[in-house]
């Protein structure tokens, strides 16, 4: 999933491109640890693919830091391309970001689970998508709780 969630975000960046010159992108996000290593090597294969397209992964610390970060961007008028966002950090930069959902085929869309989509989904439009998602998941012993809570 995270394989296609930077492809997509990168489709936009591809549409622009041309083999008569080279495109520069930043793209700033809060994959620390091994997580940054595993989206380096999905920047290889996508650099190795598109050779014209280089993307430069930011590290702008943890998602909080990432948000501000972004936020002042915006004041200043100096954006990346593309950043890693969860989605109710859209609704103050609506006016600024481009809707990658206009870059998407019906297919590619129906990739993404439902609730993310309509999560991701802004004034009826896809505007962003999900780069990564945690959920919550409860392991238990049964041998030591028999029944577990339901809630």
């Amino acid at each position: 999933m995270l394989r296609k969630v930077i492809t997509f975000a990168l489709l936009g960046v591809m549409i622009i491109a041309s083999a008569a010159f080279a495109v520069e992108v930043e793209f700033w996000h809060a994959m620390s640890s091994r997580h940054q290593e595993n989206l380096q090597v999905l920047l290889d294969k996508f650099h190795d693919e598109n050779p014209d397209i280089t993307v430069t992964a930011t590290y702008q610390g943890r998602y909080g830091d990432l948000q501000t970060k972004i936020n002042a961007a915006v004041v200043a008028g100096n954006l990346p391309v593309i950043a890693q966002v969860y989605e109710n950090w859209v609704t103050p930069i609506s006016d600024i970001l481009v809707p990658i959902g206009d870059y998407m085929t019906d297919e590619e869309k129906d990739d993404i689970i439902d609730g993310l989509v309509s999560s991701n989904t802004y004034n009826g439009v896809l505007t962003t998508v999900p780069f990564n998602k945690s959920i919550m998941v409860l392991y238990y012993d049964e041998a030591v709780i028999e029944t577990p809570p339901a809630t």
